[in-house]
């Protein structure tokens, strides 16, 4: 098989060319052709309608989901493909993902259909494959069937990447919420998607150059990116759909290091150091960083393990990141844990990070600090400069300067554990909304699904008003949902409720995306 790297000028050939069923074959200012490698597409399932609603898909869901996800319209076919891309220092590598299609009579399943761009949330599984059908064993097989349920089967076209350093790709690392690697990425697997529909025969359906890109956790994130560097490039994109992602990667940092320390914490930074150590310039090393007792925490993810089965404790604590009641570390005694759940973030002696360096962090924090933390100020603006190599590579990547040309919405639930909705979202919507009183163009909308919280749960700014009435009736009906589902849950069991929290917003904000989608 033959490895073919894209330049960014090829890229940008492909992306903005690809405006109606034609693709083209060369570009110019690039040596190379195509993204594609060849010989890559296999089909892995094809699923007609009666399938996708039979035990093994839509109806593994909850009653509640079942109805929002809808029945399915069209049938799916899976086809995996492998890509040229890039690492996180700009080295040549592969990676692979799925294109869905869907198939069937009905006229929202033929001809020309929008294409939708989907970035998954953190995985920790290196054989993450979301083209796989046929293992429910496999890391990606829950977000594999949303994808198909909700927008494969309901007319859209799904191009999703699995990122370089899973499956097959020959990245032995995973550039972690690195923004320009991920951003390339995903839109070398946009190229490589457009190519394999138009390789489809005569009956498929085709790319009618409406393109939507949404995402999830990590994903919200790499979506936002990938926006950013689609506009930068001049490519048209119909709109955007960024769900409960890290955006403002210095607040969600600094929230943390001043003790809210949320579910996952520890595998998320051992990713985030990991990805941190191939950087172009400023990469970190985990030496500097690491307590020696987990110097090899970075080398852990993706790998062997999955979220049910985590490296044993000797290798990674699994829920502290700091060390409790530290000694001789003044800055830090004001910065106990917070209440609750950000308590088990904290041990005396198996912790992840160097009381020294979360001291350097903390007092970068006190002599730059983020607009945003410790409290949400009305210009919620990145550190004005960062002496902390972390911090200064979470200013660098973070997202909130970037002003939309495409109708975006960002959702996600003001009682997220996982990823901070204040700290991420409320910032984002609020950087954009200060940037509305000089950029009349904007238009975005903020969705809150839990009813329970503070944050306003729907606004909007720049819609129109028969948008802003659809949207509004389908952000309250995902709302409702959500609030009841999962008040059910922690009824039922409080914990296990407040750990899978951010998991569950998945299904409802991925609805509510396809309602403002379908505005466009």
């Amino acid at each position: 098989m033959t490895k073919i790297k894209i330049g960014l000028m090829a890229a940008m050939s492909l992306v903005l060319g690809a405006c109606g069923n034609q693709t083209p074959t060369s570009y110019p200012g690039s040596g190379t052709s195509n993204t594609l490698l060849g010989g890559s597409i296999t089909s892995t399932g094809s699923f007609t309608t009666g399938d996708l609603q039979g035990s093994n898909w839509l109806a593994t869901y909850p009653s509640d989901q079942q109805t929002l996800i809808g029945t399915p319209t069209c049938g799916v076919q899976m086809l995996r493909m492998e890509y040229a891309t890039v690492g996180g220092v700009g080295e040549q590598t592969t990676a692979s993902g799925v294109v869905m299609l869907p198939t069937g009579s009905a006229a929202a399943c033929q001809g020309g259909r929008p294409v939708l761009l989907y970035t998954h949330g953190t995985a920790v599984t290196r054989s993450f494959d979301l083209s796989v059908t046929n293992d429910p064993t496999n890391a990606a097989y829950s977000t594999m069937q949303r994808l198909a349920l909700i927008y494969a089967a309901q007319g859209y076209i799904v191009i999703a990447p699995n990122y370089a350093g899973y499956n097959t790709s020959t990245l032995p690392y995973h550039p972690y919420l690195n923004k320009i690697q991920q951003a390339q990425d995903s839109i070398d697997a946009l190229v490589a998607g457009r190519q394999v529909i138009a390789q489809q025969g005569a009956g498929s359906p085709t790319d009618n150059g409406k393109l939507f890109v949404a995402g999830y956790s990590q994903g919200g994130y790499v979506a936002m990116a990938t926006l950013q560097r689609l506009q930068q490039m001049g490519a048209h994109v119909s709109a955007g759909g960024p769900m409960s992602g890290p955006y403002a990667l210095e607040a969600f940092g600094d929230q943390i290091f001043s003790g809210h320390v949320g579910v996952g914490t520890t595998v998320f930074s051992s990713m985030m150091l990991s990805s941190f150590e191939h950087l172009p310039t400023g990469s970190l090393t985990g030496a500097s960083i690491l307590n020696p007792s987990f110097i090899d925490a970075d080398q852990l993810f993706p790998g062997q393990y999955t979220y049910s089965n985590l490296p044993p404790s000797s290798m990674l604590p699994t829920t502290a990141l700091f060390q409790a009641s530290p000694t001789g570390y003044a800055n830090l005694d004001a910065m106990a844990p917070g209440p609750f759940i950000y308590g088990l973030g904290f041990d005396p002696t198996n912790y992840l990070i160097q009381t020294s360096y979360r001291e350097n962090y903390v007092n970068d924090m006190s002599a730059h600090p983020d607009g945003a933390v410790p409290t949400l100020t009305s210009n919620p603006v990145v550190a004005s400069v960062s002496s902390n190599p972390l911090r200064a590579v979470l200013r660098n990547f973070d997202l909130r300067a970037y002003q939309p040309s495409m109708p975006i919405q960002i959702c996600g639930g003001n009682g997220d554990p996982t990823v901070y909705f204040a700290q991420n979202s409320v910032v984002m919507n609020a950087m954009l909304n200060n940037a509305a009183a000089s950029n009349s163009s904007l238009q975005f909308a903020l969705l809150d699904l839990d009813t329970r919280g503070t944050p306003g749960n729907f606004t909007s700014h720049g819609f129109t008003a028969s948008q802003q009435a659809a949207m509004s009736t389908a952000a309250a009906t995902a709302e409702t949902a959500f609030t009841a589902y999962q008040s059910a849950q922690q009824s039922a069991n409080l914990i296990s409720a407040i750990e899978n929290y951010h998991g569950t917003e998945h299904v409802y904000c991925s609805v509510a995306e396809r309602s403002f989608f379908n505005m466009y």
